[in-house]
């Protein structure tokens, strides 16, 4: 695949990349289905293969997120959207997600005061962008600083 980001595993086909990567790992013949396919076992069957790679899904979201939320230091929260997890959210073990997002020692304690929170809207990242497009002064961002041009 060349080289792997975060996206590659927290998205939609990363979900089926993740689902194959486990049958592999433990020498069984990975089933060839998608992303909907497998959300819709998982929701299906909840002890199901399905359901423990949606449930390992969840960790690394929550794992990325802290580490992201540690990164910029965004105390006034995370916030998820779109993709894969509003389908899945009836998988979410919400303990077992904030346990991988506050694991960061030394940094437990910051990570714990971060909330997060799931937008269901499937529109509300691009709503949100426009917002910003339309009335960008509203916004903390530096657009001098970017190195990209609009």
């Amino acid at each position: 695949m060349g080289r792997i980001t975060p996206e590659t595993l927290i998205s939609g086909p990363g979900l089926r990349r993740l689902h194959r990567a486990r049958f592999a790992a433990n020498g069984l013949e990975h089933p060839d289905i998608d992303e909907s396919e497998i959300s819709d076992r998982a929701i299906a069957n909840p002890t199901g293969a399905e359901a423990e790679t949606v449930k390992c899904f969840w960790r690394l979201v929550g794992r990325y997120a802290g580490d992201v939320a540690l990164n910029f230091l965004a105390t006034g929260g995370v916030y998820l959207a779109g993709g894969i997890l509003p389908k899945i959210v009836d998988l979410l073990d919400e303990q077992d997600f904030r346990k991988a997002f506050e694991n960061k020692a030394p940094y437990d304690t910051l990570a714990a005061r971060i909330p997060v929170q799931l937008l269901m809207e499937p529109g509300a990242v691009l709503h949100g962008m426009s917002n910003i497009a339309r009335r960008p002064e509203l916004y903390a961002i530096d657009y001098e600083a970017r190195a990209w041009r609009p």
